[in-house]
């Protein structure tokens, strides 16, 4: 396959016709319906949460291997091509930042919860109301209370409460969605071509749709191989056994964690869950990827036992903060940022052209690839953000706070992309949130009540990134060249996605909440997810924060030992640790992913230690079987708990 690098206009060939992008936005509508009705009425199965979402797996497994090769068999001039099945792959993933915790329950729950939640024991009332900007939540009392508690008998959902912040709303988050996606067009060439990042989580819809263009097979070419249907059988089966257990109390369910291992006195017990999905992911990251992602645990568990042992503590932090305490979030927090940084004085000969090919048009440079034009990237992205800074400003805060706010989340937005695209990381967070930059690296006392509330509702866009837009959008950009789909292709692809995803996600939430009440979802997002913000508000004006050193001493810490890292990579050949793993050491979704990426580097490795790569690219179709089994079992999981439980007893097979 050629590189990006010599990839141009006149060699990609735009293949995809209309009913390509016809049946992904079908796909994109049956995820953003089915997600947050599985989550919330099934209370089940997280169809749109994490890297790899499940629904996203599912529903793209049922168009591969089911519906095109019954259509290939009936007429094949109705066949999707695999450009075609790639596209609406793309369409799928990046539309799944957008149901549940991806955006609109936080949405729709942080900017009600301040009325829901408020009480006289609490003294909400008295304490921010007053602050609150009249367009940027929904005003009437009974109308949010019916949402949170469900509709009485013979009432109409109130609609109209919800238009003028919705508008507000979705008028940021325009802004916000283009700067991410101006960023994946900025970097698109640097990321493949230059640095060639692995990018392991795009091998799984470049393995399932080879041979789909050969008309003489009837279906998929990895579902020829014996290895895929040994790996498929070992997850499902596995999973399979369990089920009898749904229905015979005592059956002997096979368990899928090993939890509350305590190794000494002052090391936190490790809860690391073995997932054989994440392992087949990890077996397509190089070596030293995987390496170092689980190895920089063990460095951070050590770290922790030692600041147990002699008592260390930074103090109270925000629940969204790390769990194992702010002096590893905070160094987590500085390693991403210079993870970030290396990567952008890494990239300063592409930016350079980039910068050429946006301000003076030069013609010798072919941003073709790219999801965008860098023109429009450039100017668009720079005027979005700004717009961002605006609308933070209106909303009560000093416009300094908006701008660090904003450019906090930038760089963690693109921490968390390049390590999910370098790393294949499917559950991950940020090791801090951009509003500690202010709370705590600056000091809340330095913000008046206005302020305060403001940055409460800042919550509603980044707090809890288990499943943000931006790592989706950086992989669909990778899929485009991979299948000779032009770049505004792609780039019109995730327009169409994201405003379809929108507008379902939105509307079907909102009937969802009135139709059986947010409250008894019984869900993070709606409880305590939406209703922490308020109380650290609350926090804060009660207590306000000052000046932290300690913290920023670690965030500099942090910087300190990425850039060794990084000069230890560049200077000694033989350094087998991969720097991308310090930056994520203290997030406890990589704790809980540890001992399955273990398992996935010591598969690669054996198997490149018996028969080299020609043994390594052999072995694919069965890692390909693990991921795929899992999710086959998920499906069917989900469709057992819709028919004889129904929310009653849920069954979650992805945590």
């Amino acid at each position: 396959m050629s590189q990006l690098d010599s990839a141009s206009e006149s060699t990609q060939t735009s293949n995809v016709r209309a009913r390509g992008f016809v049946v992904g936005l079908a796909g994109v509508i049956a995820l953003n319906l089915l997600a947050p009705y599985a989550h919330y009425v099934l209370r089940g199965i997280l169809l749109a949460s994490n890297y790899f979402p499940a629904g996203v797996a599912i529903l793209y497994a049922i168009l591969v291997c089911i519906l095109n090769p019954i259509v290939k068999r009936i007429n094949t001039g109705w066949l999707l091509t695999r450009a075609e099945l790639l596209l609406v792959f793309l369409m799928l993933f990046v539309s799944a930042a957008i149901p549940s915790y991806g955006l609109t329950g936080y949405l729709t729950g942080v900017i009600a919860a301040p009325y829901y939640y408020a009480s006289p024991e609490n003294d909400w009332a008295t304490l921010f109301h007053p602050y609150v900007r009249q367009w940027i939540a929904p005003q009437d009392p009974q109308a949010i209370r019916w949402f949170y508690d469900g509709l009485p008998p013979g009432q109409e959902i109130p609609w109209s409460v919800w238009i003028v912040p919705l508008t507000w709303w979705l008028s940021f988050v325009a802004a916000l969605l283009f700067v991410c996606t101006a960023l994946i067009a900025i970097m698109q060439r640097q990321w493949q071509a230059h640095e060639r990042i692995a990018f392991p989580l795009a091998q799984v819809p470049l393995l399932m749709t080879q041979g789909t263009d050969d008309p003489n097979r009837k279906l998929p070419q990895f579902m020829y191989s014996k290895l895929f249907w040994y790996g498929f059988g070992a997850t499902f089966g596995l999973l399979l056994w369990n089920v009898p257990g749904y229905w015979v109390p005592g059956w002997p369910s096979i368990g899928r964690s090993m939890s509350n291992i305590k190794l000494a006195r002052f090391i936190p017990p490790i809860t690391s869950h073995i997932t054989p999905y994440l392992i087949g992911v990890v077996y397509f990251l190089p070596k030293n990827v995987s390496l170092g992602l689980w190895s920089f645990v063990f460095f951070a568990l050590a770290q922790i036992a030692v600041f147990n042992r002699i008592g260390f503590d930074l103090g109270e932090s925000d629940p969204y903060g790390s769990p194992f305490g702010d002096a590893v979030g905070w160094q987590g927090a500085g390693a991403m940022f210079v993870l970030v940084i290396g990567g952008l004085w890494s990239a300063r000969f592409h930016l350079k052209q980039m910068w050429r090919k946006a301000w003076h048009g030069d013609k010798d440079i072919d941003d073709s690839e790219a999801v965008m034009p860098y023109r429009i990237a450039v100017v668009g992205g720079l005027l979005a953000a700004a717009f961002m800074i605006a609308w933070l400003t209106a909303s009560g805060l000093p416009i300094w706070v908006s701008a660090l706010l904003v450019l906090a989340a930038i760089i963690l937005y693109l921490g968390v992309t390049r390590v999910v695209i370098e790393g294949g990381l499917i559950f991950l967070r940020s090791p801090i949130i951009p509003q500690h930059a202010v709370l705590y690296g600056v000091g809340s006392a330095s913000l008046s009540p206005l302020a305060l509330t403001a940055m409460g509702f800042t919550y509603a866009w980044f707090c809890d990134i288990i499943a943000t837009y931006m790592p989706f959008a950086a992989h669909a950009a990778k899929l485009g060249p991979e299948a000779k789909i032009r770049g505004r292709t792609i780039g019109l692809a995730i327009l169409l996605a994201l405003v379809v995803a929108l507008a379902t996600a939105l509307v079907f939430t909102l009937y969802l909440g009135y139709t059986y009440g947010a409250f008894n979802f019984r869900e993070w997002v709606y409880q305590g997810g939406s209703s922490l913000p308020w109380q650290m508000v609350v926090r804060h004006m009660k207590s306000p924060t000052s000046f932290s050193p300690g913290r920023l001493a670690f965030l500099g810490i942090g910087m300190s030992g990425m850039w060794a890292l990084f000069a230890a990579q560049r200077r000694f050949a033989w350094w087998p640790l991969h720097p991308v793993g310090l930056a994520v050491s203290g997030v406890l979704q990589v704790h809980w992913s540890a001992l399955s990426i273990f398992l996935g580097w010591l598969a690669q490795t054996a198997v490149v230690a018996v028969g080299g790569m020609q043994l390594y690219q052999r072995a694919k179709p069965f890692f390909l079987g693990l991921i795929l089994g899992h999710f086959a079992m998920t499906g069917l999981s989900l469709a057992i708990d819709w028919l004889w439980f129904f929310g009653d007893r849920p069954h979650s097979l992805y945590w």
